[in-house]
């Protein structure tokens, strides 16, 4: 079996080469990595060049600025390999990673895995960095009983960020969508339920995400994330229409309660660890977070937060 990495990146090159030294130093060496440059004007390029690959198969592709779904089908369109394997560039795989992903392929052919991606404690400086990290873990610890049974068409999860699949297959599928800017990974996982292929999920195969988050940038992301899945509604209703993960709007009482979270203030008290709610109980205080999280990236999203 041929291993194709594939890593999309924009304006992320000190990530991206983090990223590809967790690759020198796989068990099982990928046949090719491909980079996919999506516009970058950070020089990513030219660091790539001067990068020692050792030996590393390491090639890369530039293109306009068209998204994570364009940029990684580009990629896909001249990949070499039998196994696309898709990575994001802010993370490390831990080393027996593609192993890991290789095997799962022999064992169950025509199927889609996705591994953990995870915040790795060492690294964590920040309380939001720990609730992050906390939360990852609690999201997909419950799915570690899908490494050998596919998961059940009302609890599909897929990351991108750390998955695999036959390039057959992802032809078949017709790859990413690329009206979607976002969420492009949980349409795919769905469509390919839909279409009987079977998705897996390998709490084991890890994936280190150096995405270190302030509470504001998160709201931020969940902000993007429901509007893309609001678009997937829109787009395509006789699939998402039920969809489990989009965000739903309080109403009543807990409209009332959100409200009481909506100030910038609270996310600004929140990134500077105010000595208030530091001396929270670890408890309290992640359920505040929670709190002021949910209000300001779905409740009441028109506030700001920079």
């Amino acid at each position: 079996m041929k291993i194709s990495v594939i890593i999309p990146t924009y304006n992320r090159k000190e990530q991206l080469l983090r990223c590809l030294e967790s690759l020198k130093s796989q068990s099982r060496l990928p046949d090719e990595v491909i980079v996919s440059i999506d516009g970058s004007t950070d020089g990513t390029a030219e660091a790539l060049a001067h990068w020692d690959s050792g030996a590393l198969p390491l090639r890369w592709i530039e293109g306009a600025n068209g998204g994570r779904a364009v940029v990684r089908n580009r990629a896909a369109k001249v990949a070499r390999g039998d196994l696309l394997v898709f990575l994001d560039d802010d993370i490390r795989l831990i080393p027996e990673g593609i192993a890991m992903h290789e095997a799962h392929h022999y064992r169950f052919p025509n199927s889609l895995l996705s591994g953990a991606t995870l915040e790795e404690e060492a690294l964590l400086r920040t309380d939001m960095h720990r609730y992050k990290a906390y939360l990852s873990r609690l999201w997909l610890a419950p799915l570690a009983v899908y490494a050998t049974e596919p998961m059940p068409a009302d609890r599909v999860f897929l990351s991108v960020a750390n998955m695999s699949v036959p390039r057959q297959v992802f032809e078949q599928l017709g790859g990413f969508d690329e009206r979607l800017r976002d969420a492009e990974d949980y349409d795919f996982g769905v469509r390919a339920v839909r279409a009987g292929v079977p998705v897996y999920f390998n709490y084991n195969l890890v994936a280190w995400h150096d995405d270190f988050i302030t509470c504001a940038s998160y709201i931020r992301r969940i902000r993007q994330y429901k509007v893309a899945q609001e678009r997937l509604c829109n787009l395509k209703p006789e699939l998402h229409a039920r969809n489990p993960r989009a965000y739903r709007p309080a109403r009543g009482w807990r409209r009332l309660f959100y409200r009481l979270f909506s100030h910038p203030m609270w996310v600004q008290w929140i990134d500077r660890e105010v000595f208030w709610i530091r001396w929270l109980p670890r408890s309290l205080r992640y359920r505040l977070y929670d709190w002021v999280i949910m209000a300001q990236a779905v409740h009441f999203p028109s506030g700001q937060t920079s």
